[in-house]
């Protein structure tokens, strides 16, 4: 979930247009091409990063490295938030369609995502 939908957003940093719509759209598996595509699919993609939190604060999730969540954690919990509300955000400007504001929320975005993984990628939780 969140590799696929960060990218999407980062993707909102540059021109759009570029990702044209694909003629077989209901069947394109990128999600800036397919029918739900272009700034729609920014939204989407930031609606995603922001329930994804939900999903990161459920027992027994792990992480790519083997780590299960500690999800009880008060900093993880506070990651998720971050996460949550960058999420939030990033859907708010995708809504206003500026390139310029979808710049700031990737940095927000980046800035969550790296709070967790300076802390519980390295260790052993």
């Amino acid at each position: 979930m969140l590799f696929p939908a960060s990218n999407v957003v980062f993707a909102a940093q540059g021109n759009l247009s570029l990702f044209k719509l694909d003629i077989h759209r209901p069947l394109s598996p990128n999600p800036l091409t397919n029918l739900f595509g272009g700034w729609e699919a920014v939204e989407n993609a930031s609606l995603t990063l922001a329930e994804s939190a939900n999903v990161l604060l459920l027992p027994g999730r792990a992480c790519a490295n083997g780590n299960v969540a500690p999800v009880q954690r008060p900093d993880w919990i506070e990651y998720t938030k971050l996460l949550r509300d960058a999420g939030q955000a990033a859907y708010k400007a995708a809504k206003t369609k500026n390139q310029d504001a979808m710049v700031d929320m990737s940095m927000v975005i980046a800035d969550s995502c790296n709070a967790c993984h300076r802390v519980c990628r390295r260790e052993r939780l």
